[in-house]
């Protein structure tokens, strides 16, 4: 198969319902076009078409689940069934397991949400064992809220039991850990921080995909990361052609500006007919949204970039004063454009496209 096999692992820290986190899991399935997409820590009881068709972005998707308890736990699995057909599907409390083909490759795919209770995690590793000792290219990813050296829990010195154990099923299991490209802790929050949303691979993995890659994405409506497995190294073809919608009536300066630049265009061309003056209108409110509001899109990821940089810094020491101020400005910096464009988002489902409308608000379309 010549597509990348791109998948995400992401503990969600529950909120599926939530708008703003249902419209950044879409957003993260088409950019990163991805073949399969693994939520842990659902807190969601039950999914159904309707529930998981909010997270994907079109009408072909397919799922399994493992229920929450209440509200602790939960796995979600759901993929591009154009791309992945599975053959067999197998369910436990604390994880899923997918076998499929991709191109001549057969894959089983594991997705882990272990316990915080040391008990429980060790009778999990016995527990997926035996599903590993078996002739596919095995792939294990997930939370296995565990670390294998006290280097990867901030201010952990000393090995434990538990560390030990896991340690002892990863080599059991014959698995290879995929580095991680971006970040060294991949959970904290404001006084600890650990690397334990991680992903292992069987060892043919490395030679079937010898350019394949892990990669932190920036941290968005949880305190985890999400991690990006692809199969291989993307291609950079060059800048994409900039295209954008105009909806930002909420900018303080944007309705004067169109008066103005109405009045403008009026007076410089007062022979031209509407379908001009609409154009020349059209390309000065790209100019204006380029230069003045920029894209909320790049925005938004530019800002996420900036607030990732950051905490990747703080993976290995203390923030300095300027920079939890800068965190914080980020963090606010976010929110408001989140909230800009989850306002796009509900204003283009409400806009009505007709040319004989009552306003020019209903026909600009970069």
């Amino acid at each position: 198969m010549s597509q990348n096999f791109n998948f995400v692992s992401w503990n969600c820290r529950g909120g599926l319902t939530f708008a703003r986190k249902a419209r950044f899991i879409r957003s993260m399935i088409l950019s990163q076009k991805l073949a399969l997409l693994g939520l842990v820590e659902t807190k969601r009881e039950s999914f159904d078409d309707f529930s998981v068709r909010l997270l994907w972005p079109n009408l072909d998707f397919d799922y399994s689940f493992v229920p929450s308890v209440g509200a602790s736990g939960g796995l979600l699995c759901f993929w591009n069934p154009k791309l992945i057909s599975p053959s067999r599907i197998y369910k436990a409390n604390r994880w899923i397991s997918v076998d499929f083909i991709w191109g001549d490759i057969s894959i089983r795919f594991i997705l882990v949400y272990a316990s915080n209770c040391a008990r429980d995690r060790a009778s999990l590793w016995r527990d997926l064992l035996p599903e590993l000792l078996s002739d596919f290219l095995c792939i294990v990813v997930g939370d296995f809220n565990d670390i294998l050296d006290p280097s990867e829990r901030f201010n952990c010195e000393h090995f434990s039991t538990s560390m030990l154990a896991f340690s002892s099923f990863i080599s059991e299991s014959n698995l290879v850990e995929s580095p991680l490209q971006g970040r060294f802790f991949t959970w904290q929050n404001r006084i600890a921080r650990s690397k334990i949303d991680r992903c292992f691979l069987s060892p043919s993995a490395f030679t079937a995909w010898p350019n394949c890659v892990l990669r932190a994405l920036p941290k968005s409506f949880s305190d985890h990361i999400p991690i990006i497995f692809t199969s291989d190294l993307p291609r950079n073809w060059g800048p994409k052609p900039f295209k954008s919608i105009n909806a930002w009536w909420s900018h303080k300066d944007f309705s004067g500006f169109v008066d103005s630049s109405w009045i403008s265009i009026a007076h410089r061309l007062p022979n031209a007919n509407l379908v001009v003056k609409l154009w020349e209108l059209r390309i000065a409110i790209k100019t204006w949204n380029r230069d003045i509001f920029g894209d909320l899109n790049v925005k938004l990821e530019g800002v996420k970039s900036d607030i990732s940089a950051i905490e990747a810094k703080s993976d290995f020491a203390n923030l300095e004063e300027d920079d939890m101020t800068r965190l914080g400005s980020l963090y606010s910096e976010f929110e408001q454009v989140s909230k800009h464009l989850e306002s796009l988002w509900q204003q283009k489902s409400r806009l009505n496209w007709n040319l004989h409308g009552t306003g020019i608000r209903n026909i600009f379309i970069l």
